[in-house]
C-alpha cells in the first residue's frame, strides 16, 4: 500500500530531479525498495537504461528517503529518555542535514563515501551513488583467514585516515566537532541496558542496592573513557556500514559522527555483533592500527593503556548494543536483532575478564543476566 512517503507518489518530481542530475531525461525507470534495518530512513534503488551519464556511471541511483522532511529532524542518538532525540532546526539548508554535513566533510578529506548527486530538501529525498549490495558482513564469510585479514586491514587503514585527518580540516559547520562522547552520553548509553535489557525485557526492577553498585561502576567507566584524547569517530564503523565496490571498501551510515576515543571505532569493527572475528585477526588489526598511527604522528602508543581503553570501550559499547537490540524489539516491534545479543554479551563478559576491578558490576548484572556470569 502506498503512503505519502512512498517514492511512487512523487514519480514526476523524481523524474525532474533525475533530469537535473543526469543532464538529460531519465526515460523509463523503476523504483525498487531495498532491505531495511533498524534505521528510520528508507532506501530505494532507481534503475533504468538511461540513468547512466557522465555524472552517474551506473544505470542506477540509490534514493534515501528521510523519515521526516520536516526541519525538526530526529537523530538516532540515544536521548535522555532512552529514545531517539529530536533536534529542532531552523529553515534547513543542504549542509544542515547531518548526513550531508558529514558526507561533505569526509569527502573533503578523501574518505571513500558515496557520491551525493542531489538533496531535495522539501521532500527529504537524497540521491546517492549506488554502491551495490556487497556488505563486508556478507563477503567476509566466504573468505579464507588471510583474505579476511587483508580486507579488515583495509578497513583499519581507512579508519586511521578518518581519525588522523577529519580533525585537521577546519570546518566550523562540521557537526562532528559539536558533539562528543562525554561522560553523560557514555553513561546514558550504559544505562540503556538496565532500562531495556533488564527492566523492560524481564518486567522487573533492578534492586536499589544492586543498581547503586552498577551505576557507580558505569560512572567510573564513563569517566575514564571520556578523559581520553578525542578524535572524530564514525560511531558505527562495523561490517554493515562498509561496502565493497571495485575492490575498495566504501563507508556509509556516518551521519552520527562525533568526537570520541579512537578505540570506539575499533571496538565497533573488531567486536562486531554481526561478525565474530578470530583473536588473531583482532590482535593483528589493533597492532596494524597502532603502527599506522605511530607512523603518521611520530608518537609511541602505550599498548597496555591502549588495550585498557579498548576493553573499557568494549564494555560500554556492547552493553549499550545489547540494550539497543532489546529496545528495537520492545519499542519498534522489530525482533530481528535479538539473535545478536548472545555474541554481544560474550564480548561484554570477555571485557570484564580483562578488567577485574569492575567485577562487582559484573556480579550485580549477572543476577539479572546469567550470560554475564564470570
Amino acid at each position: 500500500m502506498q503512503t505519502s512517503r512512498d517514492p511512487e507518489t512523487y514519480r514526476n518530481i523524481i523524474a525532474n530531479d533525475l533530469l537535473e542530475i543526469l543532464g538529460h531525461g531519465p526515460g523509463s525507470f523503476e523504483i525498487q525498495p531495498l532491505p531495511q534495518d533498524a534505521s528510520m530512513r528508507r532506501y530505494y534503488r532507481i534503475t533504468g537504461p538511461e540513468i547512466g551519464s557522465k555524472v552517474v556511471s551506473e544505470n542506477s541511483i540509490v534514493l534515501m528517503v528521510l523519515s521526516d522532511p520536516n526541519p525538526s529532524a530526529v537523530s538516532e542518538e540515544i536521548g535522555k529518555n532512552g529514545n531517539e532525540k529530536s533536534v529542532p532546526r531552523n529553515k534547513p539548508q543542504e549542509e544542515d542535514l547531518d548526513f550531508v554535513n558529514v558526507l561533505l566533510h569526509f569527502e573533503a578529506i578523501g574518505l571513500p563515501v558515496p557520491c551525493l548527486y542531489k538533496y531535495n530538501i522539501p521532500l527529504g529525498f537524497i540521491y546517492l551513488e549506488d554502491l551495490g549490495n556487497n556488505l563486508l558482513e556478507e563477503i567476509q564469510a566466504d573468505l579464507d583467514e588471510q583474505s579476511r585479514k587483508n580486507i579488515y586491514f583495509q578497513a583499519i587503514e581507512q579508519v586511521v585516515d578518518l581519525h588522523q585527518e577529519a580533525g585537521l580540516l577546519p570546518d566550523k559547520k562540521f557537526v562532528g566537532f559539536k558533539r562528543a562522547f562525554d561522560e553523560e552520553l557514555l553513561f546514558r548509553e550504559l544505562m540503556h541496558y538496565v532500562e531495556y535489557g533488564i527492566e523492560a525485557r524481564k518486567g522487573i526492577k533492578v534492586d536499589g542496592a544492586d543498581l547503586e553498585v552498577i551505576m557507580r561502576h558505569m560512572k567510573a567507566i564513563s569517566s575514564e573513557i571520556a578523559a581520553e584524547p578525542r578524535v572524530v569517530v564514525h560511531r558505527d564503523y562495523q561490517s554493515r556500514n562498509l561496502m565493497l565496490k571495485e575492490g575498495l571498501l566504501r563507508i556509509i551510515d556516518f551521519q552520527d559522527a562525533l568526537m570520541g576515543a579512537r578505540q570506539y571505532d575499533l571496538v565497533s569493527l573488531l567486536r562486531d555483533s554481526y561478525v565474530v572475528l578470530s583473536p588473531d585477526i583482532i590482535s593483528d588489526c589493533i597492532e596494524h592500527y597502532c603502527m599506522l598511527v605511530e607512523q603518521r604522528t611520530g608518537d609511541r602508543i602505550d599498548r597496555e593503556r591502549f588495550m585498557r581503553i579498548f576493553h573499557l570501550q568494549t564494555l560500554q559499547r556492547k552493553i549499550k548494543d545489547a540494550g539497543r537490540f532489546d529496545y528495537i524489539d520492545i519499542v519498534k516491534k522489530n525482533p530481528k536483532f535479538l539473535k545478536y545479543i548472545p555474541d554481544t554479551l560474550t564480548y561484554v563478559r570477555e571485557a570484564f575478564d580483562a578488567l577485574p576491578e569492575h567485577r562487582p558490576m559484573q556480579d550485580k548484572l549477572a543476577r539479572y543476566t546469567p550470560e554475564l556470569e564470570p
